[in-house]
């Protein structure tokens, strides 16, 4: 059981065939596995870490080592792993922060050159979470600045090794693959790396939509662990001309390092539910040339990208409803420089400092810092209408409750049971003189008990709760032309509750318009309104379908 579960959590990802845990061998020296859990119940789902354990030592002996990217903690301490870990944490569905990689290659690089030296095989296992997005970019990088791999060999191997056929890449972020460029430029350009503080002096977006956009550049903080929101726009910020809005911030916005993100967020207005969420990361040293000049980068730059390539929730492609076309930072460098060359054999390494492995930042199954999918978005979306509608249909089923009981007398007469309904909300779109309709309905049934009459009641009540539920469903579809026609209904409805018949108990179809009569008082008794029914009728053969 454990291991078909353990199955179904990788998804997509291989497990290896002698041990079946989720882990593969990029190569012979490289082995990427997801993150390894100690505790129930986590074990039974995720890669137990001593089977981990256990399965190095056989295969490795003591020459293995781990080198851990999670920011949110490992979720074990260091002395069951034997003190062989790496800690370079950096929060999940992001890249890291440039200047954790010339570290990371360095300490990948010595820890195998070393076995080599002595005549022993040994290897790097990377994980982060699920051994896929942060494990692929570090291992992939590796593959490229120390074995000389091209990009697209190093991207393609990882996805054969860790992905099962036909499930996408193993690297698919598109900020992470960035990073993998960029480190395909550093290698080339001698592998220097110069540091600078990074100040954002624009923002242009093209080809802006409808809708309220919070905009907001953030930064790495704490070695590359925290991400800060460090500017969010306001309305006054921008300047349109035509469909392009240029935001310009009102002091400066300069972050620690020279990463930069730009986070979205978009609402139809200030007071709706999100319909779109994405973010791209970019570095201006690369974005200023600087490997392609000796690592004098240009002092100032524009970063340009379209957006179908920025990043979707949880970094991936879905990012809700289009909210530009085109996005335009403006940046500068300010401060000296800071260069960052990589270490050396013999010189010191210097790791992370690991979060705290027993704290949980979210729950492991969240993702750090957003929704989990646009499915989370929307259900956001359709949490408070599903929670409406089912108080209307919980309404419904207790008023029926109610008649069944006074057919057979068996009824409760309670103060709270005849204000019950007097108390419920009244269906999206509804008036308040609608729902007070309802509520004389309920106390209407307590003077009479003829079955006919009840029927006629509880028929009300539903067609009433009914019109409810098409003003619900069309405010979820979006049709403003559906949900003025419900209004309408709710209209009639309201309206014809409000008619008194006559006291001889015609049928309101004999009594001419002109000899109806207003009631003084909205708390009308509807045991002697049978004009309701009748109006009723004539809405329901109006109304429109209701949406499946």
């Amino acid at each position: 059981m454990a291991s078909l579960l353990r199955k179904l959590v990788a998804g997509p990802r291989t497990h290896h065939p002698d041990s079946d845990l989720d882990l593969c061998y990029v190569t012979d020296s490289l082995i990427a596995t997801s993150g390894p859990s100690g505790t129930y119940p986590k074990r039974y789902y995720r890669n137990p870490l001593d089977e981990l354990v256990k399965f190095l030592d056989r295969k490795h002996g003591a020459e293995w080592a781990i080198w851990e990217f999670r920011a949110e903690g490992t979720g074990y301490p260091d002395t069951e792993v034997y003190g062989r870990v790496w800690h370079f944490p950096w929060p999940d569905h992001h890249p890291p922060p440039f200047g954790l990689v010339p570290r990371i290659m360095a300490s990948m690089r010595v820890w195998l050159k070393e076995g080599e030296a002595v005549g022993r095989g040994r290897v790097v296992v990377v994980h982060c979470k699920a051994g896929k997005g942060r494990s692929g970019t570090a291992v992939c990088s590796y593959l490229v600045s120390e074995e000389g791999w091209s990009v697209q060999d190093a991207l393609q191997r990882f996805t054969e090794r860790r992905m099962r056929p036909g499930f996408g890449a193993g690297v698919s972020i598109p900020s992470q693959l960035r990073w993998v460029g960029y480190v395909e430029r550093w290698t080339k350009g001698g592998k220097v790396y110069v540091e600078r503080r990074a100040e954002v002096m624009e923002v242009h977006l093209c080809g802006l939509r409808e809708g309220s956009v919070k905009t907001s550049v953030e930064g790495f903080e704490d070695e590359g662990k925290v991400i800060k929101k460090f500017y969010t726009f306001a309305e006054e910020d921008g300047t349109r001309e035509g469909n392009d809005v240029i935001y310009k911030p009102t002091e400066r916005v300069i972050l620690p390092t020279s990463d930069v993100e730009i986070d979205f967020e978009r609402r139809y207005n200030s007071y709706t539910m999100l319909t779109a969420v994405a973010h791209v990361w970019f570095n201006i040293f690369f974005e200023g040339n600087g490997p392609e000049k000796d690592g004098n980068a240009d002092e100032s730059g524009v970063f340009e990208i379209e957006w179908d390539a920025i990043d979707g929730l949880k970094g991936s492609s879905r990012k809700g409803t289009r909210i530009f076309d085109k996005l335009v930072v403006v940046w500068r460098a300010v401060d000296r420089p800071q260069l960052i060359n990589e270490p050396k054999e013999g010189e010191e390494i210097k790791q992370s400092k690991p979060s705290d492995w027993q704290t949980k930042h979210v729950s492991e199954e969240e993702d750090i810092s957003r929704a989990n999918s646009l499915e989370g978005v929307q259900s956001k979306v359709d949490a408070p209408l599903h929670d409406h509608e089912e108080k209307q249909k919980g309404h419904a089923r207790a008023f029926k409750q109610r008649m069944d009981g006074r057919k057979t007398g068996n009824v409760d007469e309670s103060t709270a049971e005849k204000n019950e309904f007097e108390e419920s909300p009244a269906p999206i779109g509804a008036s308040t003189n609608g729902q007070t309709a309802a509520a004389s309905a309920s106390r209407g049934v307590s003077s009479h008990g003829e079955n006919g009459d009840l029927k006629a009641e509880s028929g009300a009540f539903a067609e009433f709760s009914s019109a409810g539920y098409h003003a619900v469903d069309a405010v979820r579809q979006g049709k403003q032309a559906n949900q003025t026609e419900q209004m309408d209904t709710l209209e009639k409805v309201r309206t014809g509750g409000s008619q008194k018949k006559e006291d001889n108990g015609s049928s309101s179809s004999s009594i001419p318009q002109a000899d109806r009569k207003e009631p003084a008082s909205q708390e009308v008794e509807v045991r002697r309104e049978p004009t309701l029914r009748k109006s009723l009728e004539a809405v329901r053969l109006d109304a429109p379908e209701k949406h499946g």
